[in-house]
């Protein structure tokens, strides 16, 4: 008489979780024919697995396989069921253990050994003993394994451990690889790269991080945190303040009414009215502005900077642009850019490329300012192309940078 199981438990229970991700592997159908001996009582010991019954489930297994005469596939499948029954129980190291002896026992097919792999690592993880889950997934690669999420459990596992050079090689190659394959990235993926830069205190890895984050996830918090990086306060010169702040309004991070009274009296003190009363009417449209004790004090202001910036119209709306010599180049792009910031773009534009042909104080200056105008004007390109023209390693240049990345955004 011969015994015919109809499954076998083996992997049922193994199932990967990483965030809400859930994949679970189940063990196909075995008809192969068992020993009359070896089949009863792994037909039994499947019963005492369905039940909960987990001892006497390993007990039945443990007589199999003291069962004299056994053939090959009748220990194959022995060893199938004790891994079963290990898994199902929740023992990490008996599961280990039957596992080692099923991948290498000669019958176990290739995709059986990628299949085992990924349930033990799996089973390893949700056990929290991420060392032994790194050494399984590890294992799974190298099998041939290739699920996306075996990768993510592998990086997981690492951070986990605080192991966070690993992590940062592992996540980097994760990242590397769906950008190849013409993917975005998880954006939880770069802050695991910023969290691993942090704990190393590797702060231009961090910069790198947070430059990605902004590039696919430009979310205000991230643009907060790269300005701080790029921008240390105390180090931006007092004539980067108006760029700073125009900069905090495109992304975002303008939200008090002290902060748009603040970013306001820097542009009239730049001499730049023009980007005041743009932000002071974005202010009041918002409900930023006008509201509390400080209103009258905000309508002042926004009355001084409205007289301004048309008094700044009224002077370089006319310009002859071919009787410039009594100005000095920088007063020209200065002029230029409010004409761009009041709607002229074509007059202020003209102004500027005017002012850098007379001279400027500092040339890498008046590029920022013409990509910002060009920024501005609608012309992207073109305000790229002059910012890229800016290197070095400057707060001006690092200011560039940060503005190319807004036009990347704003594209």
């Amino acid at each position: 008489m011969v015994v015919r199981l109809s499954r076998i438990g083996c992997l049922a229970l193994s199932v990967m979780m990483f965030e809400s991700t859930m994949v679970a592997y189940h063990q196909p159908a075995i008809a192969e024919v068992l020993t009359d001996s070896v089949g009863k009582k792994l037909q039994q010991a499947q019963q005492a697995l369905n039940a909960h019954q987990y001892e006497r489930a390993q007990m039945l297994v443990r007589s199999a396989m003291a069962t004299s005469g056994r053939t090959d596939y009748d220990i194959y499948t022995i060893l199938q069921m004790q891994s079963a029954v290990a898994t199902a129980s929740g023992n990490l190291r008996d599961t280990l253990v039957a596992n080692n002896q099923l991948l290498n026992f000669k019958l176990t097919s290739p995709q059986k050994k990628i299949d085992i792999l990924l349930a033990e690592s799996t089973m390893a993880y949700r056990a929290k003993d991420y060392a032994q889950a790194v050494q399984s997934i590890k294992k799974y690669f190298a099998a041939g394994g290739h699920h996306p999420y075996m990768q993510t459990l592998l990086v997981q596992s690492y951070l986990l451990q605080k192991d966070y050079r690993n992590t940062l090689r592992e996540q980097q190659l994760q990242i590397d690889q769906e950008k190849k394959a013409g993917q975005i990235p998880a954006e939880s993926q770069f802050q695991v790269l910023a969290t691993c830069f942090q704990a190393l205190k590797n702060r231009n890895g961090l910069i790198g991080a947070y430059t990605q984050l902004v590039t696919y996830y430009p979310k205000a918090e991230y643009w907060q945190q790269l300005i701080y990086l790029q921008l240390d306060r105390n180090k931006i010169p007092a004539g980067l303040e108006f760029d700073k702040y125009f900069l905090l309004y495109q992304t975002g991070l303008l939200k008090t009414a002290a902060d748009y009274m603040e970013a306001a009296e820097v542009a009239v003190q730049t001499d730049l009215p023009s980007f005041a009363e743009t932000l002071i009417a974005n202010g009041y449209q918002k409900g930023i502005l006008g509201q509390g004790p400080e209103s009258t004090r905000q309508k002042r202001l926004s009355t001084f900077v409205t007289q301004k910036a048309q008094k700044m119209k009224d002077q370089w709306r006319n310009v002859d642009l071919s009787n410039t010599e009594k100005y000095n180049g920088d007063v020209l792009v200065q002029a230029g850019l409010n004409l761009v910031f009041a709607g002229q773009s074509d007059k202020g534009l003209a102004l500027m490329g005017q002012g850098q042909k007379q001279g400027v104080k500092d040339p890498n200056l008046a590029l920022l300012r013409l990509g910002l105008a060009y920024f501005i004007a609608g012309k992207r390109d073109q305000a790229a192309r002059e910012l890229q023209k800016i290197s070095g390693n400057t707060v001006l240049a690092q200011m560039a940078r940060l503005w190319r990345l807004v036009i990347i955004q704003k594209k």
